[in-house]
């Protein structure tokens, strides 16, 4: 079994609300992401076991940032909090090689979460929340 090491990483997000999809892979330390898919319980009076059907798909994903002093990354980071519109992804959490996998699709920025700590850098977590459909594929 072949492994891949995270630091070929990828993350794109829109540049501003409706811009251009551009890589923030120089201010991005860890990206994690989640896909759940809602179940039904469909267990009835004499069944012996718990039974369900798959309902509806679910994408979120964080990111853990280090700014920049120079506030390129907070003036994302602020349109995407102004805007009521949907931003572009992509994360490439293998790199950007060819036959590596890719996620991309539409989300909406759900919080931001600024952090410090006396030992380490300063961080901005940003937390976006799918909307529409993700797809997984391959670069």
């Amino acid at each position: 079994m072949a492994f891949v090491a995270g630091y070929n990483g990828e993350i794109k997000l829109d540049n501003a609300v409706g811009g251009a999809l551009t890589s923030y892979k120089a201010y991005a330390r860890s990206v994690s992401t989640n896909l759940p898919i809602n179940l039904g319980d469909t267990t009835v009076f004499g069944d012996t076991q718990n039974t369900r059907l798959p309902l509806l798909k679910d994408f979120n994903f964080s990111v853990e940032f280090i700014p920049d002093s120079a506030g390129v990354l907070s003036a994302v980071l602020n349109s995407h909090v102004q805007s009521s519109a949907s931003i572009s992804f992509e994360i490439d959490p293998e790199g950007t090689a060819v036959g590596s996998q890719k996620i991309t699709g539409e989300c909406y920025l759900e919080s931001l979460t600024p952090g410090a700590t006396v030992d380490g850098l300063a961080t901005l977590t940003a937390s976006y929340q799918g909307t529409g459909a993700t797809t997984l594929g391959t670069n």
